[in-house]
């Protein structure tokens, strides 16, 4: 009882954050990795990307998990100077990764900088509807990416 009480208040939590509405996220789950120098916000079957172009492209960036990842982000953010800041990323954690008739390999990490790291914008989110799948049958049943917002302290960078 006390585990599934936990999960309501952080899913509580979650929804009062406002970091997308809610009917985007029916799919999410959420990991949260934290250590002293902030956190990251996992978003798995979700793919982010940006208005912008990216501020690092995956296929010159390869790193072997989500943390490697968060901490490129946060390592790139810290630069003095960097006008828009990476708070956000993308990661492809499985042999290949779907992007609308793209594919990325294990280990790309994208990094963003999102306007509004709040309202995050997404690409690719959780199981792929039959429509979506005839528009695009060389898509998966689901989007394989796990993305991530990065927070310094209780702080969004």
């Amino acid at each position: 009882m006390r585990n599934s009480l936990t999960k309501h208040r952080k899913e509580k939590e979650l929804e009062e954050q406002v970091w997308c509405r809610r009917e985007e996220w029916k799919y999410r789950c959420w990991t949260e990795l934290k250590d002293l120098n902030g956190t990251c916000n996992l978003l798995h079957q979700t793919k982010l990307t940006s208005e912008a172009e990216p501020l690092v492209v995956g296929s010159t960036m390869r790193v072997i998990s989500e943390e490697e990842c968060c901490l490129a982000c946060r390592k790139l953010s810290s630069k003095a100077g960097q006008e828009n800041k990476c708070n956000s990323f993308s990661f492809c954690p499985s042999p290949s990764c779907w992007t609308y008739g793209e594919t990325a390999q294990y280990g790309e990490c994208w990094l963003y900088h999102q306007d509004d790291p709040r309202r995050p914008f997404i690409e690719l989110i959780g199981i792929f509807s039959s429509r979506f799948r005839s528009e695009f049958p060389d898509a998966p049943p689901a989007t394989q990416w796990i993305s991530g917002i990065v927070t310094r302290g209780n702080e969004l960078c």
